[in-house]
Parts: C-alpha cells; sequence; structure tokens
C-alpha cells in the first residue's frame, strides 16, 4: 500500500518571467485543450464495457511498469508558447530545446517516488522549461491496485484510438481519499492536485496508449486556474530483459494562470531502459 503522496506535477511558475520580445511561434502550439467533457461518438454495436475486466490488465501493466523498470532516459524535445494579456494572438515568448531526459521509479519499502531530471546543453541553460516535471511517467500507474481506489473510475465504451481497439475508462480524484497522483510546487510548498481524466486501454494487451487529463478546480496558491495534460504512449523494449514497456512518446500541456497562458509540447525519441537486478553472492563455507 503506498502510505505518501509521491512527487509528481510542478510548474515552473518563473516561466512568466520572461522578456517581452517573442520570436515567431512554435506551429501547432495553440490554446487547444482536451475537451473532456465532450459527448462521446460511441461506434454503433460497441460491446459492453465490464470496469473490472479492463483494471486488471490494466494493473497488471502498471505493475509490470513498476517491477522491471529502475530508470530510463531519452531523447526530449520541448517546444512552449507564453500568450500575454491581449489573448492568443498576443505571444509574449516562444522557443524550443533538446534535453537528455531522466525518469527514475526509486522504491522507498511499499512506497515509491518517480523522479525527472534534464541535462541541458550549453546552448539551454536558463530554458524556462527545464524544470518544468509534469509526471508523465506516473499518470498511467493510477491503475495500480494501491491506487485506482483513489479515483472514481467508468468504462465508457469501446472505442478506436489510432485504430487499435481500446477501451475507454473515465477517471476522478475522489474527495475521500488521498491525493497520491499529482502537486504543484511553489516557494517550497507544495499543493495537491485532483485530477480527472479520459484513458485508452488497449483491449489485447491493457497498455494506456492515451491520457487526456485535467485539473478539477483551480489552485489559487500557485495562480493557476486551468491546467490540462495530454499523453501519447509507445511500446519500448528492454535489451537486457524479454520485456515491453509503455512509455510516453510525446505528450502537452496547457496552463493559465491569471494573466498568461503557457502551451508546451514535449516529444521523446532515443530511448534507453535500464534494470537493476540483485545478485547475492554465496556465502562462504565456515573454516
Amino acid at each position: 500500500m503506498l502510505s505518501q503522496p509521491r512527487p509528481a506535477a510542478a510548474l515552473l511558475a518563473a516561466a512568466l518571467l520572461l522578456p517581452l520580445h517573442a520570436p515567431a511561434p512554435q506551429k501547432g502550439l495553440v490554446w487547444d485543450p482536451p475537451k473532456l467533457d465532450a459527448k462521446l461518438n460511441v461506434p454503433p454495436g460497441s460491446p459492453a464495457c465490464e470496469l473490472d475486466k479492463v483494471l486488471a490488465p490494466a494493473a497488471a501493466r502498471a505493475s509490470e511498469l513498476v517491477d522491471n523498470l529502475q530508470n530510463f532516459t531519452a531523447r526530449e524535445r520541448i517546444e512552449f508558447r507564453i500568450f500575454g494579456a491581449g489573448g492568443f494572438g498576443d505571444t509574449r515568448r516562444s522557443s524550443s530545446e533538446s534535453f537528455d531526459y531522466t525518469a527514475t521509479i526509486v522504491k522507498h519499502g511499499e512506497t515509491f517516488s518517480v523522479q525527472e531530471s534534464r541535462n541541458p546543453s550549453q546552448a539551454a541553460m536558463g530554458f524556462p522549461m527545464e524544470s518544468q516535471d509534469v509526471g508523465l511517467p506516473e499518470m498511467a500507474l493510477i491503475f495500480l491496485p494501491d491506487l485506482h481506489p483513489d479515483y472514481d473510475m467508468k468504462c465508457e465504451a469501446a472505442m478506436l484510438w489510432d485504430n487499435r481497439a481500446t477501451w475507454l475508462v473515465s477517471f476522478r480524484q475522489r474527495k475521500d481519499r488521498p491525493n497520491q497522483t499529482a502537486v504543484f510546487s511553489a516557494n517550497g510548498h507544495s499543493y495537491p492536485a485532483p485530477l480527472r481524466g479520459r484513458a485508452w486501454i488497449a483491449q489485447d494487451t491493457g497498455a494506456v496508449v492515451h491520457m487526456d487529463i485535467a485539473l478539477m478546480h483551480d489552485i489559487p496558491a500557485v495562480n493557476v486556474r486551468e491546467w490540462y495534460l495530454s499523453i501519447d504512449y509507445a511500446p519500448v523494449r528492454f535489451r537486457t530483459k524479454d520485456v515491453t514497456v509503455w512509455l510516453p512518446q510525446s505528450a502537452q500541456t496547457w496552463a493559465a494562470f491569471d494573466t498568461d497562458h503557457v502551451v508546451v509540447y514535449h516529444n521523446f525519441s532515443n530511448f534507453f531502459l535500464f534494470s537493476v537486478q540483485t545478485i547475492q553472492a554465496p556465502t562462504p563455507p565456515p573454516q
């Protein structure tokens, strides 16, 4: 049982303290967050969706990720665009940069944490999104057996995602359960970030292939009025183990502050996965 909240999403408020000069905006960085309340277009004759039968393989895939993956590295490309008070035609700044990205699952007895880090190039020093951890590796872990009871979940329908047969599951943080998934951090303080969203889960494997997530309400302490996250996952195979894990391939966040809106796009490539196997040396016989 996870007994302590795990560090997850943190948003760099300092990104708003940027020069007003804005280079050309990055293509596709527009304010178009996922519409989680949009009516679903369920295909005619869609088979019945039973939550327990969907959660069982999803929990198994999440558990495999924790068991098999200690850390992974990837090449990460970040693009961002900041809109000013003049609306979505008022770009304060936009830029892009690449990083060596590392995510590590650290176990603490029955609990664990997911830690993210970026190694910037010399040219990327001071890049405003360098310290923006959005909790990408752990979002799919809400389907772990110890975590999914924190959410009200409903299996909505059988749907296609990128031509793959999936089950669409909606989820919402329960008020009577601990918030163990995400926090916003500012000035040395952490603030729980209750989430709601939708997950597309592969019917054949139970792997999460896509997630759309949003805050359930604003967080005035960090001046966040809205926050959204959309993640696409892709299979990555271990070199040393006969196992495949689904990891974030790309992600986009949308954050609305009091006077600014920030859109950030992440793309990952060149994955390298590490696992740590414990080998116990034989004890020599007594002399």
